[in-house]
């Protein structure tokens, strides 16, 4: 019988510490957040210093336009991360905004996947694509095949922005076994972006990333975003880091959740 019992203590013991180690673990675990950048391809005046910005994130680059090969060049020397930022139809708005190359309705497969193929030799750093405006496109799946059909190709990963709750997306590259992530937060927005509102929202995104792990925020250079998104993430960063938050490029949070 004394045998027993020291056997039955022993197991007791054996597995309250368990338990603890299993728990400190958990409680140390990195917690991660991947911001990314859109509409780089513009000039605009604040892109230098989002460029130069102390912090990890993925510039979102717009082909087609003046400035989105030597952005791409700045942002790829500066260590950032790079997607292309594919214009593609809204629902409402003039198709005219999406600019040269974009994915409209009524285009053709092969235009189709063709716009997208010179969008990422365009963009030659890119390691993803995700969508610039396109509530009307990312809820059409047969469209969104096409797209994601030449993501795959490139093995690259596929960021949906989320402007529809409609979005086919994340069902598409499920079907093609297609890298997927997908917004977690828009930082800023048109007319609405004062540092405050930005501070806001990256805080909205630190308590998503400690609930599940991580977590992705988009914001954006110009109008909609520009400086008053820099000095927000600029300022918030450190704290955040302190608090055991790591910014991470959109590949290396997917490398991440892939192990």
């Amino acid at each position: 019988m004394g045998k027993l019992i020291k056997l039955i203590i022993a197991y007791m013991f054996l597995t309250t510490s368990t338990i603890y180690a299993n728990t400190t673990e958990n409680d140390d675990k990195t917690v991660y957040i991947a911001i990314v950048i859109d509409d780089f391809g513009n000039g605009t005046k604040d892109t230098e210093a989002m460029i130069n910005l102390d912090v990890p994130f993925t510039g979102a680059i717009m082909p087609n336009l003046e400035h989105s090969i030597s952005e791409m060049e700045k942002l790829h020397a500066a260590g950032k991360g790079i997607i292309v930022h594919m214009p593609m139809e809204p629902e409402k708005g003039n198709k005219s905004w999406l600019g040269k190359g974009a994915i409209t309705v009524g285009l053709s497969n092969e235009e189709i996947q063709n716009n997208v193929i010179l969008a990422l030799e365009q963009i030659e750093h890119a390691e993803g694509l995700n969508n610039h405006m396109g509530s009307k496109i990312t809820k059409n799946p047969e469209i969104m095949e096409e797209i994601i059909s030449v993501v795959k190709d490139k093995d690259l990963i596929m960021l949906d922005s989320l402007t529809t709750d409609k979005s086919k997306v994340e069902e598409i590259c499920q079907k093609l076994d297609v890298k997927f992530l997908k917004r977690d937060v828009f930082l800023d927005a048109e007319g609405k972006h004062d540092v405050a509102f930005v501070q806001k929202r990256l805080l909205e995104a630190s308590e998503i990333a400690k609930e599940k792990g991580y977590a992705i925020a988009i914001g954006h250079v110009g109008n909609a975003g520009g400086l008053d998104t820099v000095t927000a993430i600029a300022n918030l960063a450190p704290t955040l880091e302190a608090e055991g938050i790591k910014f991470v490029t959109l590949r290396e949070l997917y490398d991440v959740l892939k192990d």
